[in-house]
C-alpha cells in the first residue's frame, strides 16, 4: 500500500480495496483516511455525501467528533510512504532511461514492436508513420536473446537491457518506476519488472504487451503504461488490460499525457479523456491536440497540466470532453440509490474546468453501436455530435 506524505506526520493513506470504508462500507478502494500526527483526522468518502467537500472533487470529509461511525485511532505503522513531490531532475532520468530503454529495443526488435503487438495498433487503422510517432514499443520476450557486445555468448535481451542500463545510470534506475533491486545467487541487482505472478496459479511469467509512454507537457516521459496482449483477470474477477510499469521504489503516480498530432487542424481546441492510446489516436483523426488520463476521476492532475499546456501555448484552450459511450450504462447501488460513475466524472470534470475559468466547452457524443470509445467509433465512421455545457 503507497501511502501520500505531505508533510511530516501529515498524510492520506488508501483504504485497501476489499477493506470496507467505515462511512459508506464501500469495498472498492476509492475512500482513504487522513491523518495528522499519526492521528486519524478524518475520512475522504467517495460515496457519502457530508457538508464539507474534500480538496478533490466528488469526495466528502467525515470528521472525528462529527460522525458517531468514526472512531479515534493511532496509526502506528507508515507502509511504504511515497514522497508527493516528483521533482524536475527526476522527470528528466524517467525520460533519458525510457528513451534508451526505447532505443535499446528498436536495435533487436524492427519498429520496436513484435508482430503480436504491432498486429493490434495496425488493427486500429494505425499507419507504420503513426505508430512510430507514438513510441509504443513491445516488453521483451524472456525468449529473446542476443549476443553480448563481445560477441561470444548469448543472453536474454531483458539482462542486455539490465546491463547496458546500470553501466550507465547506476543506483539512479532505482528512481525510475519499473526498475527494481532483487537478490541473486551473485548478490543483489537491478532489474526492469518484465515479469509478473498471474492471480490463481501465483508463478512468474512474461508480461506480454508494449509499452504507452505518457507524456507531459514538457514533452518528457513520465511514466510508462503496459497494454496486455491477453487481458488477465484480477484476484477478484476484475478484467485487467492495462497497468502501470511501476514498483515497490518508484511509483509510476497519476500523470496526464499530453499529444500534439501530426496535423494540427484547429489549434484552439483541446480534447480531453479517458486513456493516452485512445486518445492519441483520436487526436490524429480530427487533428486537435489532447490529453488524457488513466481514469476518469484523475481531475486535479488533469488540470494542472491544461493549465501548464495554456501557460506554456499562451491560449484558453476551447475544451472538448470525450469520455465512452458507456458512461450511460455503468451503474453502481449505493444506499439504494443508481449512481453512475463516468457519468459523475464527466460532471465534476465540466464544473472544476468552469472553476478554471473555461467557459468553452463541449461534450463528443456518437452512436454507440460505432464504439464504445471514441477512438473505435471514428474509426468505423460514426459522426460526432457536440453538446455544449
Amino acid at each position: 500500500m503507497a501511502v501520500t506524505m505531505y508533510e511530516s506526520g501529515t498524510m492520506f493513506v488508501p483504504i485497501r480495496s476489499g477493506t470496507p470504508c467505515p462511512i459508506c462500507g464501500k469495498r472498492d478502494g476509492r475512500c482513504s483516511e487522513f491523518y495528522l500526527d499519526h492521528k486519524l483526522l478524518y475520512v475522504s468518502c467517495k460515496y457519502e455525501v457530508s457538508d464539507e467537500p474534500s480538496g478533490l472533487p466528488g469526495w466528502y470529509k467525515h470528521r472525528i467528533g462529527r460522525e458517531n461511525s468514526l472512531k479515534e485511532r493511532e496509526l502506528k505503522v507508515i507502509p511504504d510512504v511515497k514522497e508527493s513531490e516528483v521533482t524536475d531532475e527526476i522527470l528528466e532520468l524517467r525520460d533519458n532511461v525510457y528513451t534508451d530503454l526505447r532505443a535499446i529495443i528498436k536495435k533487436h526488435i524492427p519498429s520496436g514492436l513484435y508482430e503480436d503487438d504491432k498486429a493490434d495498433l495496425t488493427r486500429r487503422g494505425l499507419s507504420d508513420e503513426t505508430i512510430e510517432r507514438f513510441g509504443c514499443f513491445s516488453m521483451p520476450k524472456s525468449s529473446h536473446k542476443v549476443w553480448s557486445d563481445c560477441g561470444s555468448y548469448q543472453m536474454q535481451l531483458v539482462t542486455y537491457i539490465n546491463k547496458k542500463l546500470y553501466d550507465k545510470y547506476g543506483n539512479d534506475l532505482l528512481k525510475v518506476p519499473g526498475f527494481m533491486k532483487i537478490k541473486g545467487k551473485k548478490g543483489d541487482f537491478i532489474t526492469l519488472k518484465s515479469k509478473m505472478k498471474k492471480p490463481g496459479d501465483k508463478k512468474l511469467s512474461d508480461i506480454r504487451g508494449y509499452f504507452i509512454s505518457f507524456i507531459n507537457y514538457n514533452e518528457l516521459s513520465a511514466a510508462m503504461q503496459i497494454r496486455l496482449s491477453e487481458p488477465i483477470f484480477d484476484e477478484k474477477g476484475k478484467l485487467i488490460r492495462y497497468f502501470w510499469l511501476s514498483s515497490k521504489n518508484a511509483s509510476s503516480g497519476s500523470p496526464i499525457d499530453c499529444y500534439t498530432p501530426s496535423i494540427v487542424k484547429r489549434d484552439d481546441i483541446l480534447l480531453v479523456g479517458e486513456g493516452a492510446l485512445k486518445m492519441k489516436i483520436t487526436s490524429e483523426r480530427l487533428g486537435y491536440k489532447s490529453v488524457a488520463g488513466a481514469g476518469v476521476n484523475n481531475y486535479n492532475n488533469l488540470m494542472k497540466e491544461i493549465q501548464m499546456l495554456e501557460i506554456r501555448d499562451g491560449i484558453k484552450y476551447k475544451i472538448i470532453l470525450a469520455y465512452d459511450m458507456d458512461k450511460y450504462e455503468i451503474v453502481q447501488i449505493i444506499n439504494d440509490l443508481e449512481y453512475y460513475p463516468v457519468l459523475e466524472a464527466e460532471k465534476k470534470t465540466i464544473e472544476l474546468l468552469k472553476q478554471y475559468n473555461h467557459d468553452n466547452i463541449a461534450v463528443a457524443e456518437w452512436d454507440p453501436t460505432a464504439g464504445k470509445g471514441i477512438d473505435d467509433s471514428t474509426q468505423n465512421g460514426a459522426k460526432l455530435y457536440y453538446r455544449v455545457v
